[in-house]
């Protein structure tokens, strides 16, 4: 007997014609679910990769703003002062200092601007210093000195603190390189250096 197969029925028996296949209840297969991980993966992948990337460069950023915001400023300040000052000196520095530079400030006070040479097996940043004179003297950090989130202060090829006499003029120069702090995994440097003309 031939029975005809309405849409929606089921056959009562559980042998089927050939060719037609049982209807499918809902859900999903084994093979659909593994396809749907498998992209589920490579996206999670692709997206934590460029995650990664944009955190880095932010860093990188974020570290390249530090070091050139405190490098402008120690030159900054160390061109005010040689400007204002007089009677320069690059001898008999401090013990323990690495290079200095002495001389008299505006008010005719005993002066310096000191590095200190970094040392990084101990977590020491390299550091410049603002000593002054006077009253009552104060020594001042003309850098961030944090190991962590600081600078830190190095020489370069030229000598930190000199002084040249090219004819009538005299003139101080400074040169030190600004770096990402000791502690850091990231490094990042530049180099200042300026020549100040001095008058007296």
């Amino acid at each position: 007997m031939n029975k005809r197969r309405i849409f929606g029925e089921t056959p009562q028996n559980n042998s089927l014609p050939l060719g037609v296949s049982p209807r499918r209840k809902a859900g999903f297969t084994l093979v659909e679910i593994l396809v749907v991980v498998a992209l589920f993966g490579l996206i999670a992948n692709i997206a934590g990769d460029i995650l990664i990337t944009v955190f880095r460069s932010y860093n990188k950023a974020k570290i390249i703003g530090e070091v050139d915001k405190n490098g402008n400023f120690a030159l900054s300040a160390i061109s005010q002062e040689i400007r204002a000052g007089s009677g320069f000196d690059t001898s008999n520095c401090t013990t323990g200092v690495t290079a200095c530079l002495k001389y008299k400030d505006y008010n005719g006070n005993d002066s310096s601007i000191n590095y200190y040479q970094p040392v990084c097996s101990s977590s020491a940043n390299g550091r410049l210093t603002l000593t002054k004179g006077g009253a009552s003297p104060s020594t001042t950090d003309l850098t961030s000195t944090n190991t962590s989130t600081g600078v830190s202060i190095g020489a370069t090829t030229d000598p930190v603190f000199s002084i040249t006499q090219l004819d009538l003029a005299k003139y101080v120069s400074v040169a030190f390189k600004v770096s990402q702090g000791c502690s850091q995994s990231i490094k990042v440097s530049n180099d200042y250096k300026t020549s100040v003309e001095v008058y007296n």
